[in-house]
């Protein structure tokens, strides 16, 4: 179930648990009621994203890399050790070997069942 208004949208994912999707990331991070903010952005909105989540006291999974410039990486490294909330770092592997066998329904196991490799 999802309800879109002027750019929010709004979707159940279980009982308890809301998603939001918007235009306005900044925005969506600033929310009372936003308790993690997943970071699967272009490479360059990473390190601002992040370090705002973090001043709001978010959780954060982002995706690798944090940014081509290690000098934001090593500026918001200092603001992630000085956050009490967790920060965690993904690696897509959609070009993995074993990823995309799955992804073409491939396995040495059977048939997967209910699998999504994005």
């Amino acid at each position: 179930m999802s309800a879109f208004e002027g750019g929010k949208s709004v979707f159940r994912a279980a009982p308890g648990v809301c998603v939001r999707a918007t235009i306005d990331a900044f925005e969506a991070i600033a929310a009372a009621d936003v308790d993690a903010v997943v970071i699967a952005s272009p490479t360059p909105t990473h390190v601002d994203l992040l370090a705002a989540a973090l001043e709001t006291g978010k959780a954060v999974p982002c995706e690798k890399p944090i940014d081509l410039d290690l000098t934001r990486v090593d500026a918001v490294r200092e603001c992630a050790r000085a956050a009490s909330t967790p920060v965690v770092l993904g690696f897509n592997r959609r070009f993995d070997p074993h990823f995309a066998e799955l992804r073409r329904g491939r396995t040495t196991c059977g048939s997967p069942a209910g699998s999504s490799a994005t």
